[in-house]
């Protein structure tokens, strides 16, 4: 193959990537969530490869086939999220490209995918003529009737739901007090899992996580003391005080969860466990809940017993 035309097979090869994960979010209902969370990756991938000019050239290629999908064949098209997917993109592959710290890569891309969600949600109310917070509320009161909606039959499966014994209007409050966590949340795991393509793809960090196994990673261990916080202002009579908290203790608790996972991974690998038997023991934990908050704790307690000893001091000869 001419060496010339590596670069326009791999713009094209991106360019496909995009508009199948793109009208794929759009079309399928339930799957499209996580399909839509993958968009960043083709921008990231071309990044890594081929540089910002060709990432901004992706971007206005993908713009015009959804616009020109929408106007002729009434596909839908929403070009200020398709370029937040992009900034995000950009944004893990500009800093996994550099010699940052795990905790960098993803802390920066989460803050960027943070930002970038409220501007496109208010680029959308600006365009549909209102209010930021009357949008959001109208936003949330049309994701609680798709939960409603969804509720088992079964009394028993329905009270183990987060939202079981709320009616609707306590849901809503409940989901817009706790915004900035979902909003964290979503980032956090739109970061994980792109970062994890580029792992797979072998474009992941290129400075000092270049070797180390995902394994190995650990919370930083100063946010304990912001755990600790939230657990104390979630006992303050204040109700601002009690928000503040349960949004920091929302967003803490699923790093904690990683982190705990990180552990009972590298012990099932240590054991030598099959990769059959230990994706099952991962499917249970995300569907018993007893065993997710035991995940959390091991998580929480791995600052005090170290159980994979990566803070030991070797012994002096």
């Amino acid at each position: 193959m001419p060496q010339w035309l590596l670069p326009g097979i791999i713009f094209g090869n991106s360019l496909l990537a995009l508009l199948l994960l793109y009208f794929g979010a759009v079309q399928i209902p339930v799957a499209g969530l996580l399909i839509w969370a993958l968009l960043p990756l083709p921008f990231a991938v071309l990044n890594r490869r081929q540089g910002m000019g060709a990432v901004l050239l992706l971007l206005l290629a993908g713009a015009g086939v959804i616009y020109y999908g929408e106007r002729f064949f009434g596909l839908k098209a929403d070009l200020p999220a398709l370029v937040q997917m992009a900034v995000i993109g950009l944004t893990l592959a500009q800093t996994s490209a550099r010699r940052y710290r795990l905790e960098v890569v993803i802390g920066s891309t989460v803050l960027v995918a943070f930002m970038a969600e409220i501007a496109v949600f208010w680029i959308e109310s600006w365009l549909a003529g209102q209010a930021v917070l009357s949008q959001w509320q109208q936003h949330i009161h049309n994701n609680v009737e798709l939960l409603v909606g969804l509720l088992p039959t079964n009394e028993s499966l329905a009270k183990d739901l987060p939202w079981a014994g709320l009616d609707r209007a306590e849901l809503g409050r409940f989901i817009f007090r706790i915004t900035p966590a979902l909003l964290l949340i979503n980032a956090l795991g739109v970061a994980l899992l792109n970062y994890a393509g580029l792992r797979v793809l072998g474009l992941g960090s290129a400075g000092a996580d270049e070797d180390k196994p995902l394994l190995w990673w650990e919370v930083p261990q100063w946010l304990v003391f912001v755990l600790i916080a939230a657990g104390f202002l979630l006992l303050l009579p204040l109700p601002a005080g009690q928000t503040v908290g349960l949004n920091l203790l929302l967003v803490l608790l699923p790093l904690y969860f990683l982190q705990g996972l990180a552990i009972l991974a590298f012990g099932l690998l240590r054991l030598q466990v099959p990769r059959l038997f230990r994706w099952l023991t991962y499917l249970t934990l995300l569907l018993v809940k007893p065993a997710t908050i035991a995940v959390i704790l091991l998580g929480l307690t791995d600052l005090w017993l170290d159980y994979r000893r990566l803070h030991r001091q070797p012994k002096a000869d």
